[in-house]
């Protein structure tokens, strides 16, 4: 069976845990081939962000005509754009394609560091949103892009309805950071048809570039031209293995495969 083709568009974090490096593996763990487009280069490691510097929009546009017409790309990942230009610029050549677009609307890295301009958001909003198949906001990237306060479930499934609206097919909100009584980890899913709900045992550990691979495993799973909802079931399992077999290996780094002594 030939590997199937997922475009990812994202920044680099030279540390190897989050940004195209985590779209990388988790592509592969998945027997998909990640084409991946760098927007930014992010100086990161495990606790601070550094600086970032993001690649000219003319260059973001070369990489995507390099690849858009000379591969089948059955599904598209879109990560870290940092500034409005690259938004303009990535949802410009993105027009005409018609393969489904999953955005993970980045702000924070997991160490703290801001990654995104000011008027980053208005941008996604206006340019992206009317384009893509699903958005993946954690708590806070959510309550950034609805003005929302998010605790519990039923604030998720408040701002998710709200997102939708904007122009997204489907919303999902990541609950990782959302306030829970018990040890699992609730996400919430609307469709505009209705909402789902995917719970995972909690798993804990400082872990990097989850929400990176969460959306990358949720495109290959739609590549295979499935149900949303159904590329989301999978890939939740995806990653709580995954999360599973670092903690086992003694990393903070997904589908690394390497025990760290």
């Amino acid at each position: 069976m030939p590997m199937k083709n997922v475009l990812c568009i994202a920044g680099l974090d030279p540390s190897g845990g989050a940004g195209i490096a985590a779209d990388i593996r988790a592509s592969i763990s998945k027997n998909t081939r990640c084409l991946p487009v760098i927007t930014s280069i992010v100086a990161q490691n495990d606790n601070e962000v550094f600086g970032t510097e993001p690649v000219s929009a003319e260059i973001i546009k070369k990489q995507l005509d390099a690849v858009i017409g000379e591969f089948d790309i059955r599904a598209i990942k879109i990560g870290l754009l940092h500034s409005p230009e690259i938004a303009k610029a990535v949802a410009e050549k993105l027009e005409d394609v018609s393969t489904p677009i999953v955005l993970d609307p980045i702000m924070l890295a997991s160490s703290g560091g801001t990654l995104a301009k000011d008027d980053l958001k208005e941008i996604m909003v206006k340019s992206l949103f009317p384009k893509i198949a699903l958005l993946t906001p954690n708590k806070t990237e959510a309550e950034a892009l609805t003005g929302l306060k998010i605790n519990k479930l039923d604030d998720a499934w408040k701002a998710c309805r709200e997102m939708q609206e904007r122009g997204p097919k489907a919303v999902l909100l990541k609950g990782g950071h959302l306030d829970s009584d018990d040890d699992m980890v609730t996400d919430v899913l609307f469709t505009g048809r209705g909402f789902h709900e995917f719970s995972s045992k909690r798993i804990v550990g400082d872990f990097r570039g989850t929400g990176c691979a969460y959306s990358t495993l949720i495109a290959c799973h739609l590549a295979d031209r499935i149900k949303i909802e159904h590329a989301v079931d999978r890939a939740k399992g995806d990653l709580h293995e995954a999360l599973e077999e670092a903690n086992a290996n003694n990393t903070n780094i997904l589908f690394s495969g390497v025990r760290s002594e």
